[in-house]
């Protein structure tokens, strides 16, 4: 027994333990590491839709975005999507269908628009320095990366 009086494999115990009862992703591009005494600390996936449920995007779509930030920012091959398919934790890779890089808040908004007129689903993405998962196309479709807004804008909280 250690100092505590806890067992030298308790950190172990508990990272096995973690990942029960929890759903295994349904697709990811490489696979879940097992937790081990080496690295005890478990993460969850949150699960991606198989490729058989994912909507193709409608026609027309990727000019429509295009349109609205020019060609040069919009990503639609696989090699220029690679670096959104996960964020600084690269143990679920999830590939969006195209990339929009907005330069202003008008682009942001028409984007939006335009996903939800056609219910095409849509994530906002920062630098992509999360460990979460939260900037991930779970479902496809479309990561607005906002890596091209130069500045915040005052906001008035009153």
């Amino acid at each position: 027994m250690e100092m505590g009086g806890e067992p030298p494999d308790r950190e172990s115990h508990i990272a096995q333990t973690a990942l029960e009862g929890q759903p295994k992703p349904m697709a990811t591009t490489h696979p879940q590491p097992e937790p081990s005494a080496s690295a005890p600390h478990a993460v969850v996936a949150v699960p991606a839709m198989a490729a058989a449920e994912r909507k193709p995007l409608p026609p027309g779509f990727v000019r429509e975005l295009e349109r609205i930030v020019g060609k040069r920012y919009v990503l639609a091959s696989a090699e220029e999507r690679l670096t959104y398919e996960c964020d600084a934790c690269i143990l679920v890779k999830t590939p969006p269908d195209v990339v929009v890089l907005p330069g202003s808040t008008a682009e942001v908004a028409a984007i939006v628009r335009l996903c939800h007129g056609h219910r095409v689903p849509y994530v906002a993405r920062g630098a992509g320095t999360g460990l979460s998962g939260g900037a991930l196309s779970i479902q496809g479709g479309v990561v607005v990366g906002l890596n091209r807004m130069a500045r915040i804008d005052p906001v008035d909280v009153a």
